[in-house]
């Protein structure tokens, strides 16, 4: 054991002189007599002056509305609504009830007209869990666009981005706006 401690304590030794030697070479600033090439000139770069974001663009506005946030749609849209409406199922899989032991339910993804809905389907009901809008066409959409509006000119905001939640903090909307139009909608409803 003792001869392990001396031969790593005299490696370690080797080892600090090494380097302490090196670092004096490198920060010595004598050049050596036979050298004929002139020191090397540190590398200048020319960055671009940084351009300051303003604050409103990258701040997130956070409203609370009870209204707004709990029925974003008015009448939530079924899946078999949006599957009348033209919708496409993208997404089918299995996912374990974390309520009843043995119970396998079931996550639906759907698109429709370049919307995306996700849904937790149970035996006895269909939970909507995310929605992803970037088409105000539908029904289901101008709603959405048009309660979004009526909030942020009542708070007078004008914030890229904006969270609306309820009072419980359960049910949320994030906006984000392209300019003065909203161009991305994510519904994020409470589901248990």
């Amino acid at each position: 054991m003792l001869a392990f401690v001396l031969f790593s304590s005299s490696k370690l030794t080797t080892a600090a002189a090494l380097c302490a030697g090196l670092m004096a070479a490198v920060s010595s600033d004598e050049k050596p007599a036979h050298s004929t090439k002139p020191s090397p000139r540190p590398i200048q770069h020319h960055l671009a002056p940084a351009v300051p974001v303003p604050l409103a663009n990258r701040s997130i506005c956070v409203i609370t509305d009870d209204s707004l946030a709990g029925q974003p749609f008015g009448a939530e849209p079924t899946i078999d609504e949006l599957l009348q409406a033209g919708a496409i199922i993208v997404v089918r899989k299995p996912f374990a009830n974390v309520h009843e032991r043995g119970q396998v339910d079931t996550i639906i993804v759907l698109r429709h007209q370049g919307n995306r809905f996700e849904y937790y389907r149970a035996p006895d009901k269909d939970l909507l869990r995310h929605a992803f809008i970037t088409n105000f066409q539908p029904t289901y959409g101008r709603h959405l666009q048009s309660g979004i509006t009526v909030v942020s000119r009542r708070k007078s905001t004008s914030c890229q981005n904006l969270r609306i939640g309820d009072t419980e903090r359960t049910n949320y909307i994030s906006v984000t706006y392209s300019g003065s139009k909203i161009s991305t909608v994510k519904v994020e409803p409470y589901v248990d």
